[in-house]
Order: structure tokens, then sequence, then C-alpha cells
């Protein structure tokens, strides 16, 4: 199958119709390496194809309006990002759980799914809930332009992933925007060499932006404390306390057995179609791989910050006690957890019961794998953090 050249279907008149300032260069770029992915990728499909403009389109789109914004706006560009929460970790160890816990305390500021598929006009603190853009996107993943990520009406997915207009927003959405997020395509589509040149090159850049966000997202909607969350930021975390010096780094810990098979699950339902053949033990020796390298990056610069570089969640003692891990999280933070907020909390919990779409189920046969093999692989992080992760 004959693959597009992004450059070429996004031809220099199309790409006027965005507004992409000083950034233009960089998407150029972003589009070549795009094309050279796409044209080495050998079972993409129709489908898959289908997938990469809309996306491009969809990302562009944001980028631009950030960028007309803060034409407009200027003052934006002097909003101070202090002391932000990153939440990371193995993808599958609960960090969608946390960051929606903890975005219940009004203290946090948390991105809205709402306001990062809508961003302009920036967001007004009073109105981050009751927002029309909040009913806009809910009617939009009831249609043809669902997100592949967020389509509503999908069980499967429902099932595997926590999703609603006003829940929090991980951070590769944003990174998407300058089309350096890690997860983008490769989510979509695979595209392993696109992944691999964001995770070991673009990642300094990628945060520069995702910093614009936080400044669009804040200028008239600030709290105390950003609450953000994404676990490939496990791959780069130099990189992120390179613009977020005072960052307060929070990595969730679960047994490798259970978050591989887990993320082949998610990944074999958001790429279904995609590629063809579909192979099930490849997609599993590529999620061993890409947690395996996640958490061994994350471990160097444990090594090189020294003790209290991060601090940890066990996933099993956050589905066996969550208020009561949130608490040690707090007091570790040097943050206060008020009645209110833990009230929030357990609201949620209570409202977002596990399998509340119904359960997951995942084993790592489906996917070529043994648990002795997995363990292997992650020897040095088990060695490390066993008794967390298990």
């Amino acid at each position: 199958m004959e693959k597009p050249d992004l450059l070429k279907t996004l031809s220099p008149s199309l790409l006027e119709q965005y507004d992409l300032g000083d950034d233009r260069p960089r998407i150029v770029e972003a589009l070549e390496h795009l094309s050279e992915a796409l044209a080495a990728e050998q079972r993409i499909t129709a489908a898959g194809l289908g997938r990469i403009l809309p996306y491009v389109n969809r990302q562009l789109g944001h980028l631009s309006a950030l960028t007309a914004d803060r034409r407009r706006y200027p003052e934006i560009a002097d909003v101070q990002i202090l002391k932000p929460i990153f939440l990371t970790g193995a993808a599958r160890s609960g960090t969608t759980l946390l960051h929606s816990m903890l975005a219940q305390d009004p203290q946090f500021r948390a991105p809205l799914t709402w306001e990062i598929e809508f961003p302009s006009p920036p967001p007004q603190g009073e109105h981050l809930f009751d927002d029309p853009r909040i009913e806009a996107w809910r009617q939009q993943q009831l249609s043809a332009q669902a997100s592949l990520a967020s389509d509503i009406r999908n069980a499967e997915l429902k099932k595997k992933h926590l999703m609603d207009a006003v829940l929090p927003e991980e951070c590769g959405r944003m990174l998407g925007a300058m089309l350096r997020s890690p997860s983008g395509f490769w989510t979509l589509v695979g595209l392993w060499p696109y992944y691999r040149w964001v995770v070991d090159t673009q990642m300094a850049a990628a945060y520069r932006h995702h910093r614009r966000w936080l400044q669009h997202l804040q200028w008239r909607a600030a709290r105390s404390h950003w609450l953000l969350k994404y676990p490939t930021h496990l791959s780069a975390l130099e990189k992120l306390t390179v613009v977020y010096p005072d960052a307060l780094i929070v990595q969730t810990h679960r047994d490798p057995t259970e978050t591989v098979s887990s993320l082949a699950s998610l990944m074999a339902t958001l790429r279904k179609g995609a590629l063809e053949p579909e192979d099930p033990a490849a997609l599993g020796q590529e999620m061993l791989k890409e947690q395996a390298e996640g958490l061994e990056r994350a471990m160097a610069f444990r090594s090189a910050r020294g003790p209290g570089a991060i601090h940890d969640v066990s996933y099993t003692a956050l589905m066996a006690d969550p208020l009561s891990e949130v608490g040690r999280l707090y007091r570790r933070l040097g943050l206060r957890l008020t009645a209110e907020a833990e009230q929030r909390m357990a609201q949620f919990i209570r409202d977002n019961p596990q399998a509340k779409h119904g359960k997951h189920d995942h084993r790592l046969a489906d996917y070529g794998l043994t648990a002795d093999q997995v363990r292997d692989r992650m020897k040095s992080y088990l060695n490390a953090f066993e008794a967390l992760a298990t």
C-alpha cells in the first residue's frame, strides 16, 4: 500500500490555515519524521492510515488556538507555574485513578478533558465544570468526530479506561499539539521509530510547549498546584525537571506482570484494525520493552538525584485503602488534606468503583508472554521496588 507523504498531504497552502507562529519549522520537521515512519511500517492498513490525518489536523488546530490566544492576550506569557505535581508510573499502574481522586481536592488544578479539546478561549475558573464546551465534548464523542481514545460509544474501551469531559486529562494530549507526544501516533498505529525519535530527542521541546499549555489554562483559572499525569514522563524526567525544576514527582508501582498484560489489552483495543496482520505476540513484546525502558530511565534519574527525588505509591495499597494511601502521600509532599477534599475523594470512589463498566480481563499468555519472561526483563526494577510493586 502506498503511504502518504504528510508534507504533501498537508500542502503549504493547507498548513497556512493554522496559526503556527514560530513553531511552523518544528511541525514540518515532525511531519517529515512521521512520513518516514509510515513508509517503514509494512503492516499499516487503510483504516490505520485513515487515523493519521484527522489526528494531525486536531493537534494543529489546538496549537493554532494556543498561538492565536497568546498573541491576543500577551499577559498569558507572564503566568508563573510553581511546584506542579507530576504523577507517573508504568501505564496501568493506577496513575489514572490517583489523578482522578486527587483532582477532587479544590487546591489542585488538573487539566480537564474538555478544555484540552476546546482550549480557546482560555477557560475561566468559575466555569470549569459548567462551561458549554463540556456538552460539546460529549456530543463530539457520540459523533463521527469522536477521538479514538475517548469514544464513549466503545464499551470495550470504557471497561479499560476512565473518561469523561470533566475528568482530568493526561499530559500526552498537551504534548501532542506540537506532534511530540510519545503516545500519540504510537497509540493509533504503532510507529515505534517515531516514538523513539520523540522520547530520545524531542522531550525538551515538548515540555517547553507543555508549559505554554499550563500558562494558557491557568491564566483565568488558577489553583495552588497543578496536578498532572502521564506514564511516559518516566522516560524523560531529566528533561521535565529542566523546565519544571521545582516539580513534585510521584510514581505509582504495580506488579509488571499485571501492567504489561493490561497495557497490551488496552492497546489492542485502541489499535484494532490499524495493522494487518494483527500480531498479539509482537504487541506483547512491544509493551514489555516500552515499560521496561521507562522504568529503567526513572531508576537512573533517581540514582542521579538521590533519595527524595520521587515519592512512591503502591497500587496494591491504593486499591486496598485509597484514602489512607492518599493521606500518606499528602504528608510526604508536605500538603494539607482537608476534610472537604477527603469527602469529595470518598464520593468519587463510591461513584466510580472498579469494573464500573465491566471487568477488564487480560492475560499475559494472550500476548505470547509468561510471568517469568516479564520478571526477568524487569529484574532490576523488581529488585529495587518489589515491596511496592507486588
